[in-house]
């Protein structure tokens, strides 16, 4: 098995995570007949303080000296097998189980996560997604090793070419179908390279600009093929929120999903138009459906600790557990310890907000905010929860980024193309008053760059065209040809007309203070600001179609596997605004706008990189060249990074740590592996 160490250079904070003692040895072994009686009092964990996964049994037993005692399972799964509706567990689980040793206690069976969402859809929570998604791998709890996830095992070849994966023998989805190869080889051929299915193969299947090849070797193994040397296809099959997009998440049940699609089906076409929709094409994509949270059908499969049971009538979504869920502890119990999740659909962020401090949610993170930090801490006694502080060191909180291609005023767009003014709005920012009114100080004022422990990061990076500097900014603008009016409170552009901004935005709750102070900001150097809040799906269709003047975002995944991840995701100079310098690299320059020659050549560098092993000295090289052009172009332009995270957990949520990080490359909440999180009754 190939161990890629995904090394975030996190010694100070994962010092505090993986401070558990080594694993204990010679315990006395427990009979199967004993563990499958024991109460979970009269158990311990193997590592007190430390979340602990073995890929295997195998690996398990040959790491301890311990024996796994015989299965056992839930009372409610028991009642079902008891009443014939169920297989016994042993039959349910794969051959070679996944093994947890929890983080403090061993875990009580029972019991519903509560948490909440501001959307009916996908994105509006994180609590409930990041607890439930499963990838083919996955990271260690301490994030500093892939480990086996989905599939036992993986093979990457020295030149990088060939990855195999190894399935678990007589793994199932949540309906007690196998799990196998077809699964993946029905997901590449009748789904992402089906025309009538899929307008393109995403960017992560197809390095280089050629789609892969899938190749099922056996029931029990997969091998895909790339054009070009792919190191960090390990690290991309292992970063959960791949398992969200159909795009992204290599295998769906074939199973399932044939009896939707023409070329399984007869009656496909038939049954489509019946259920109310012109054609199967239709018909098939919105059973798929393009994220995984979107996903209505309480019929469809899933390999997640959790699947979905139903949705009232006020859009909350109710999940019950998977018998068939392939991870167990380390007294042979199956997992999770949780019987169902509620993914509460609540009114707005605030209102999610009174929730949590009110203790109606086992945890709350999205919808929190740091400048409420107080109240969270005041607050803890009386709604039985712990304010905890996690890390994010993320390569900016919030950013700005010019639509330099921007067909609805030619005037505005030959602006934004001018880095001058982008340095010139970009130090008309005080990020110092930022940092202290709506992050308390406690984030580090910043240019979009990568976080210092990105092994490309430069000092000079985060500091660049970033210090307050109104009389420099001023003559920036005064040199682009800016001119003020004859009241000289609004600089007026080359057609005469007064320059003005609109400044859209989607209010999270602590975004709205950062937006009327860049209003401030940039209205004192004479650009006229309005600002408008909108609903956060309004926003994205508008600058996914090119219509918002001034997109913004934070700039995650700024690091050495935040690059890997998403093809630097959240850093390129067409991620978001500029969208069709991204559509034309993704598609290989078969769409999309052509960018400028600066611009193809920073995603050259960016190809270069997907195609080098990470923490290498070339991939840093390469690394910090990207970052270098991306940063001196101002294609973003930042205001403050790596400021710490609220984070809400109950008291009666057990297992979960007090420091962790929160952010995509330590994969939210999944990294603390929420199947041995459990509730004290």
């Amino acid at each position: 098995m190939v161990t890629l160490i995904v090394r975030f250079a996190l010694a100070a904070g994962l010092a505090l995570l993986a401070a558990g003692t080594a694993l204990a040895s010679g315990s006395e072994e427990q009979s199967g007949s004993q563990a499958g009686s024991a109460a979970a009092s009269d158990l311990e964990v193997l590592v007190p303080g430390r979340t602990v996964v073995w890929g295997s049994q195998a690996a398990f037993e040959a790491d301890t000296g311990n024996s796994l005692p015989a299965f056992t399972e839930a009372p409610v799964l028991a009642a079902m097998v008891a009443a014939g509706d169920l297989p016994p567990v042993e039959d349910r689980l794969p051959d070679e189980v996944v093994v947890v040793d929890p983080l403090d206690e061993m875990g009580i069976y029972g019991g519903e996560y509560r948490a909440a969402t501001i959307t009916p859809g996908c994105c509006g929570d994180f609590e409930v997604m990041f607890t439930r998604f499963q990838n083919l791998l996955t990271v260690s709890p301490e994030i500093d090793s892939t480990i086996p996830n989905v599939a036992l095992d993986w093979d990457l070849t020295e030149d990088f070419k060939t990855l195999t994966l190894t399935l678990r023998n007589n793994m199932k989805w949540s309906d007690g179908a196998p799990f196998t190869a077809d699964d993946f080889l029905f997901w590449w051929e009748d789904y992402a390279t089906n025309e009538n299915l899929s307008q393109a193969v995403n960017v992560a299947w197809k390095p280089g600009g050629t789609p892969m090849t899938v190749t099922k070797v056996n029931d029990t193994t997969v091998r895909m093929q790339f054009a070009v040397p792919y190191p960090i296809v390990v690290d991309k099959i292992a970063f959960s929120p791949y398992a969200r997009s159909r795009s992204t998440f290599p295998v769906t049940p074939k199973h399932y999903l044939s009896r939707f699609h023409a070329d399984y089906n007869d009656d496909a076409e038939a049954n489509a138009k019946e259920a109310g929709f012109e054609g199967w094409t239709q018909h098939f994509l919105a059973i798929l459906a393009s994220q995984s949270d979107d996903r209505n059908d309480v019929d469809f499969p899933t390999i997640e600790g959790w699947d979905l049971a139903r949705e009232d009538e006020f859009g909350s979504r109710f999940f019950h557990r998977n018998p068939y869920y392939w991870k167990v502890d380390t007294a042979g119990r199956q997992l999770p310890y949780m019987d169902s999740m509620a993914r509460i659909l609540v009114e707005s962020r605030d209102v999610a907000e009174l929730k949590t401090i009110a203790g109606e949610f086992h945890t709350g993170r999205a919808h929190l905010q740091l400048k409420n930090w107080t109240l969270y801490k005041e607050n803890e006694q009386q709604g039985g929860y712990r304010a905890l502080l996690w890390n994010s060191p993320v390569g900016n909180e919030m950013r700005f980024a010019f639509n330099q291609l921007y067909e609805e005023d030619p005037v505005l767009r030959d602006l934004f193309q001018d880095l001058r003014f982008r340095q010139a709005m970009s130090l008309a920012i005080n990020r110092d008053e930022i940092n202290d009114l709506v992050f308390f100080g406690r984030a580090v004022t910043s240019q979009v760059a990568p976080p210092p422990l990105a092994t490309y990061h430069e000092p000079w990076m985060t500091d660049h065209f970033a210090e307050y500097d109104i009389d420099q900014a001023n003559a920036l603008l005064d040199e682009i040809g800016l001119a003020w009016d004859e009241n000289r409170q609004w600089r007026t552009r080359s057609d005469g007309e007064t320059l003005s901004l609109l400044l859209e935005y989607y209010d999270r709750g602590d975004r709205k203070p950062i937006f009327e102070l860049v209003k401030e900001y940039w209205e004192a150097v004479g650009v006229q600001i309005t600002l408008k809040v909108e609903e956060d799906r309004l926003y994205s269709t508008r600058n996914a179609a090119g219509q918002v003047q001034v997109a913004h975002h934070p700039a995650h995944l700024t690091t050495d596997v935040g690059f890997a991840l998403r093809e630097a995701g959240q850093f390129r100079p067409g991620d978001i605004s500029n969208r069709g310098w991204d559509d034309w690299w993704m598609s290989g320059g078969a769409s999309g706008v052509v960018p400028p020659q600066e611009v193809q050549e920073i995603y050259a560098l960016l190809d270069r990189y997907l195609q080098t092993p990470l923490f290498t000295p070339e991939s840093t090289a390469i690394g910090n060249e990207y970052s270098s052009r991306m940063v001196r172009q101002l294609y973003g332009i930042g205001t403050v990074s790596q400021a710490p995270v609220p984070v809400i957990v109950r008291n009666d949520l057990i297992n979960v740590p007090d420091v962790d990080w929160w952010w995509p490359e330590g994969r939210w909440f999944n990294n603390t592996i929420p199947e041995q999180w459990f509730i004290r009754q």
